[in-house]
């Protein structure tokens, strides 16, 4: 290989193992780091002029890895600023630098954004040692302001702030010369996963001191409270509080009860409305109750054709109701289907099947629905096959669903179309789901500050309209003279489907061609056939002709060779003599395949319509409020608590402070 091939090579493997090796190595090297605070001294002193200048005294033990700065997110919510910033290690000041991005050692850099202060400090390569810094910042506007008294609560240590233990903590206030705390406690709300904590007082109980008596982890923080005589400090009220005071009022006085309210509301709304749902359906969407019917009948109900059967058994217009149609009119002698095969070059025999119409059909005989089925499938023509259909019938689809349940209206079955009714109240769930998610989406989050419990009506509605969407199928109603209909329709099918519990199969052959429409319509064509294909005295369809199935000629006197006579096919009632009438048992698979043809024939049209309803169109080549001071007397009235919820009397939620704080 020749050298500087060979160095290419090797430079192309060495810059492929840096691409792959170099993500992972910070990753070990991060998850190798450890350290924990040995102490964590917080110092709160209120100054003269009502700001807190705060000092965080940390001890930490680097237990492993290498560490080279520290950091500390100081939170301004609930002031009006943090300034003065400093770091120092051992009484040695850091210098400030101007970016956290190009610190030397014993460099720290201030940097403000949004409502944080981020405070970075280099302290040079660190590992396996213990080091103590210290964090002071001023604050101002931390201090809320009352008639009846002074109070700030700071949060000296936030939960989930930071990665590692705290093994020894305290927290100090100091109060200025000559003002004496009245309350001092600290806060244990849900967030901060209380720790348990000791308070001690000063003599001149101007200084508390809060002792942590357990390790604090990193999903526990520390908040304290402090309240004082008004008018011992400078300064003025911050400019926060009085919307804090608007708020916490709020919360206080009116957000309880708007909050019960609404869920109240949401409550009757969820009951109310899902038993005003339950009443429309029993009265509008139940089906009238009638007088029992027989467990069976042997032949459908009278006038009732099987297409408005199966309507009115699922009150759905479907593809059985189309092909028990088209069987019913083959039956009824208005069209005969014929059974064809081709062999291809391959010698592959495929069979086609056509549709044919009957000379001198009477076809003011038919309703509505059956002359719109008849005038889609030939129109015209005087025979079309099956192929020819495929990929452009399902176009007539909608239109044949809606007369079927425009006739079934007009034939006094519904009150009105099932489809309609269906899709009306379909299309109310979904809008009012819609509106309800959008009125959510943004009404919650807006009003979040004044209730907690919007949500619960929106939830209501929303399940109602979830409760109504499901409804809507069950909705259609049948009149009773279709509710008769139907039971009788239901009848029947159990009389097709257990045949033989009522009636000897071979006795009643007959029956095979008269009710295969009904079977076709109830989904039991394909047991209906294998039920008679054993009995050799069935007689095949006389509309149904498979492949080899002879025509009468013109010697016979009705009607020229491949064409249908006056006198009908072969097989009909009423064959001339010595013509042998076709049984099931020697065509059974001829017509079961047919009829499975005829089912794959129209299925396709169905798939046919679902891929053109469904395919994107192409892409287009166009270009604390106020309130009364006070609390339990102990040494000059003033009191100290270590219980954590008990206090002043206007002392309310929202602490200042926090942050995050680590080392990387």
């Amino acid at each position: 290989m020749p050298l500087r091939r060979f160095r290419s090579l090797t430079f192309l493997a060495l810059v492929l193992f840096a691409l792959v090796a170099a993500p992972a190595i910070p990753v070990a090297h991060a998850q190798s780091q450890s350290l924990y605070w040995e102490r964590y001294d917080v110092d709160i002193a209120v100054q003269e002029n009502g700001d807190l200048r705060v000092t965080e005294t940390q001890v930490i033990n680097f237990t492993s890895g290498v560490f080279r700065e520290g950091f500390a997110e100081l939170s301004t919510y609930h002031t009006d600023g943090i300034s003065d910033v400093s770091i120092s290690e051992n009484g040695e000041e850091y210098t400030s630098g101007s970016s956290s991005c190009c610190l030397d050692d014993q460099e720290f850099a201030v940097e403000r954004e949004g409502d944080s202060v981020y405070v970075t400090w280099h302290m040079g390569r660190t590992q396996n040692e213990t080091r103590t810094f210290v964090l002071a910042y001023t604050v101002a506007g931390a201090i809320r302001r009352y008639d009846q008294g002074n109070e700030f609560q700071w949060n000296a240590i936030q939960p989930g702030m930071r990665d590692f233990d705290i093994r020894e903590a305290t927290v100090t206030i100091h109060m200025p010369p000559g003002v004496p705390l009245s309350f001092a406690d600290y806060l244990v709300p849900p967030e901060f996963n209380g720790v348990a904590m000791t308070i001690q007082p000063s003599a001149d109980e101007e200084t508390a001191t809060f002792t942590a008596n357990e390790t604090i982890a990193p999903s526990q923080g520390v908040q304290v409270v402090a309240q004082f005589a008004p008018g011992t400090v400078g300064g003025s009220a911050p400019t926060w509080q009085a919307d804090f005071d608007r708020r916490n009022a709020w919360d206080q006085t009116y957000k309880p009860l708007v909050n019960l309210g609404l869920l109240t509301l949401g409550l009757l709304t969820l009951f109310g409305g899902g038993g005003l749902l339950y009443a429309w359906w029993y009265l509008r969407g139940r089906d009238p109750k009638i007088d029992a019917v027989p467990e069976y009948i042997n032949q459908p109900p009278a006038d009732l054709p099987p297409g408005i059967a199966g309507v009115l058994v699922d009150e759905r217009a479907d593809l059985p109701d189309l092909m028990a149609t088209m069987l019913d009119l083959a039956r009824r002698g208005f069209l005969v289907i014929e059974e064809s095969s081709e062999a291809s070059a391959l010698r592959l025999v495929s069979k086609e099947f056509s549709l044919k119409k009957v000379a001198g059909a009477n076809l003011s005989q038919l309703n509505a629905y059956e002359r719109l089925l008849y005038d889609k499938l030939l129109g015209s023509r005087d025979t079309v096959r099956f192929r020819d259909l495929n990929g452009n019938f399902f176009a007539n689809l909608p239109m044949l669903q809606n007369k079927l349940y425009e006739t079934a209206v007009q034939q006094g079955y519904f009150p009105a179309s099932p489809q309609s009714v269906r899709s009306s109240y379909g299309c109310i769930g979904v809008f009012s789901l819609v509106a309800l998610f959008t009125v959510g989406l943004f009404a919650v989050p807006v009003f979040a500050e004044y209730t907690s419990t919007l949500i619960c009506p929106v939830l209501a509605g929303a399940l109602l309209a979830i409760a109504l969407m499901i409804m809507a199928p069950h909705m259609p109603a049948k009149t009773r003279k279709g509710a008769e209909a139907a039971a009788l329709a239901r009848a029947f099918k159990t009389y097709l489907m257990n045949l033989e519990k009522y009636a000897d199969p071979k006795a009643v052959t007959d029956q095979f061609e008269k009710y295969l429409p009904w079977a076709t319509v109830f989904g039991l064509e394909k047991s209906w056939i294998n039920r008679f294909r054993q009995i050799p005295t069935t007689p095949m369809p006389g509309w149904y002709y498979p492949v080899g199935r002879p025509y009468l000629g013109r010697t016979a006197g009705l009607g020229a060779p491949g064409t249908l006579g006056t006198a009908g096919p072969i097989g009909a009632a009423g064959s001339p003599a010595g013509v042998q009438v076709p049984t099931l048992q020697g065509m059974s698979d001829s017509l079961t395949g047919g009829l499975q043809g005829m089912s794959d024939g129209l299925t396709s049209m169905l798939n046919s319509a679902s891929r053109t309803f469904t395919a994107a169109p192409p892409p287009s080549t166009t270009s604390g409020g106020g309130g009364s001071f006070s609390g339990s007397s102990r040494s000059g009235g003033r009191s100290f608590s270590g219980g954590g919820r008990s206090g002043g009397s206007f002392r309310s939620s929202g602490g200042s402070g926090g942050g995050r704080r680590g080392f990387r």
